[in-house]
């Protein structure tokens, strides 16, 4: 679009006539030429500086449009105009802390009224998605302040601003009619963000039993006149509505106008409509181009759904790096899930390398946002040491703060290390409440640490019946550990009937999802052939399953069963395999009996391998070993 020459001075009407050529308005500049009522900031530049402001409408130019608007403009003198060139990117880059606010202000009471409606919106926020200020704060005093001079200039935006402030009270006392007021002039005079507002302090109104039906006239009306946020509010409340399922299709239509015309949420909604085909065909690479174009237009929560549909392949090519590049764009903003799937992956290391380093930022950042969960992961992090130095005390810190919020894994935690001493004094009256409440809260873990209490009779007296009723429950929520102690309490008839057919169907559920001592507990069982029949070769297939999950006994075990072909053909370099990875493991038995299989099937060739064997078996405490090595037994070995 051509821009016309920037005068740096000319009379009112001559800016406006600018404005509205820069826009593509030349019936507006016709009608200013001919004497029509003057307006210093007209329409299409209140339409500007909403958008940018973060209230989306209707009919927006381009950004390079705008730019040349607001150039044309701040060379004309107006602050608001010279502020918005700030920022090169908007969306999730765009800070409102770029704005000069106390510019603003000033501006504002030298009477340039659009500078009034960005310094309220700027006194509010210091970020998208910052919290407003205190009631009482300074900010919120300032920020009615500039609404109120807005408004009182005639600027209807600025109206609707100041009775969003009254409906919450910021900087002004709580007044709902007060408020209700001011959107409805405001939206009388066409500032329809007013009427969008309006509809708002009807959903908002506690002491309504039809909230939605008397808001969705307010929507409409907001919808129709071009603010794009009333379309999507219209379209949330029918499908919050009795006929949701039948208005599906219109509210879809709803959401795809708001999308088209700048509102992020309206293209998050509709992509998740998309994605589960609930008004419109379900289409899983429409919902993932949604997502994108939410993201891009600001809505954390769309990148965050963006990021997932890139990192698990939902109808857009697989791109692990740049779905967790999406999760830490969306977590810069302070979008807490997106903190959390970006630590997730990083901790996985499957859609990214592995870095605990990485997912240690972004749980930080989760725990900051209000995600509790991020506390109890980052809390974990720093008890074990894991891309992080071992900090027992900010582990408690961190699981006090998510147990407080409310979440199981964190109070279970944090009464683990009552449990054991760690970091805190040890107290198992507190453990035993920790692990009352995280079970309580949904924390398998902290329902199995009960359970083991209770087995053992530690701070509490020994109920063998609570033991299993514990146990059952974590087994129930899907913890591994928790069925494979249960297992224990059927073998040995304690606390439970001895029932080894129940045993094995837990054992069985435990070891298919990796609980390494579940699959070698049965694999013994079945080796000794006392409380079930004997079976070796399947033994064999548990402990070489075990020992893939991470037992190095099991590897060991495994090994001494192929090298002496108990229950199955002998195979001295299949069970050499498992012997090394015990021993890599630590597993002092593993060393040894590596060793044995260099002296004893390799020969003289191999002596020299299998001497430092015994040697590391010896420093791993394996007294044959020692003797093999020719070194001094350690104290207390046989």
């Amino acid at each position: 679009m051509a821009t016309p020459p920037v005068p740096l001075a000319g009379p009112r009407w001559a800016r406006a006539c600018l404005a509205s050529l820069a826009l593509l308005f030349p019936a507006g500049c016709q009608l200013l030429k001919e004497g029509a009522p003057e307006e210093p900031a007209g329409p299409e530049l209140v339409t500007l500086v909403l958008t940018d402001l973060g209230v989306p409408h209707t009919n927006v130019p381009s950004p390079s449009e705008r730019r040349a608007l607001y150039q044309a403009r701040c060379a004309l003198g107006e602050r608001v105009a010279c502020e918005l060139l700030k920022p090169l990117v908007l969306p999730l880059t765009w800070s409102w802390g770029k704005l000069d606010k106390a510019a603003l202000l000033e501006a504002c009471r030298g009477g340039q009224r659009l500078a009034c409606l960005a310094a309220a919106r700027t006194w509010l926020r210091s970020a998208p998605n910052a919290r407003p200020p205190d009631q009482d704060s300074p900010d919120a005093a300032t920020a009615s302040e500039a609404a109120r001079l807005g408004c009182e200039g005639g600027l209807q935006q600025a109206c609707a601003e100041l009775g969003g402030l009254y409906r919450l009270g910021l900087g002004v006392p709580k007044d709902r009619a007060r408020a209700a007021a001011l959107f409805e002039a405001a939206c009388a005079a066409g500032a329809f963000r007013g009427c969008v507002s309006r509809g708002v302090l009807e959903v908002n109104d506690p002491d309504s039993t039809q909230e939605l039906a008397l808001a969705a006239p307010h929507f409409e009306k907001g919808c129709e006149g071009g603010a794009a946020d009333g379309c999507y509010d219209l379209g949330v409340a029918l499908l919050r509505g009795p006929d949701a399922a039948a208005q599906a299709p219109r509210a879809a239509s709803l959401f795809e106008k708001a999308c088209n015309a700048g509102a992020p949420d309206a293209c998050l909604t509709l992509g998740a409509l998309h994605a589960e085909g609930k008004g419109v065909k379900q289409d899983a690479a429409r919902a993932a181009s949604l997502f994108d174009k939410g993201c891009t237009g600001g809505s954390a929560e769309a990148c965050t759904q963006l990021g997932a549909a890139l990192v698990e392949g939902r109808g857009v090519a697989s791109d692990g790096a740049r779905g967790v590049g999406v999760f830490e764009k969306a977590c810069g903003v302070g979008h807490g899930m997106a903190c959390m799937k970006c630590g997730g992956a990083h901790a996985e290391g499957k859609a990214v390398p592995r870095s605990m380093a990485r997912a240690a930022a972004c749980f930080e950042k989760a725990c900051d946002a209000g995600k509790a969960a991020g506390c109890t992961a980052l809390g974990t992090q720093f008890r074990t040491a894991e891309g992080v130095e071992k900090d027992l005390a900010r582990a408690a810190s961190l699981f006090e703060k998510a147990c407080k919020a409310n979440h199981g894994a964190g109070c279970s935690n944090l009464g683990s290390l009552y449990d054991g001493g760690e970091g805190v004094e040890k107290d198992l009256a507190r453990a035993l409440a920790l692990y009352e409440q995280g079970c309580t809260l949904g924390s398998a873990m902290g329902c199995n640490d009960l359970g083991t209490l209770y087995h053992h009779g530690t701070g509490v007296p020994q109920d063998g019946a609570r033991a299993v009723a514990y146990y059952q429950k974590a087994c129930d929520a899907g913890l591994a550990r928790g069925c494979r102690n249960l297992a224990v309490k059927y073998v040995f008839g304690t606390g439970a009937p001895k029932d080894p057919a129940r045993a094995v169907e837990l054992y069985e559920k435990a070891c298919e999802t990796g609980e390494a001592g579940a699959c070698s507990d049965l694999a013994k069982l079945l080796d000794q052939g006392k409380v079930l029949p004997a079976d070796q070769a399947r033994a064999l297939v548990l402990f070489e399953k075990a020992c893939s999950a991470g037992s190095s006994d099991a590897c060991s075990a495994a090994g001494a069963r192929l090298y002496n072909g108990v229950g199955v053909a002998k195979n001295a370099e299949r069970a050499a395999l498992l012997f090394e990875k015990a021993c890599n493991r630590g597993d002092a038995g593993g060393c040894f009996n590596l060793g044995v299989y260099h002296a004893k099937e390799r020969g003289r060739l191999d002596a020299s391998r299998a001497h430092s064997l015994f040697k590391k078996s010896c420093e791993l405490g394996n007294a044959q070993g020692c003797r093999l090595a020719g070194l001094p037994v350690p104290a207390g070995r046989k």
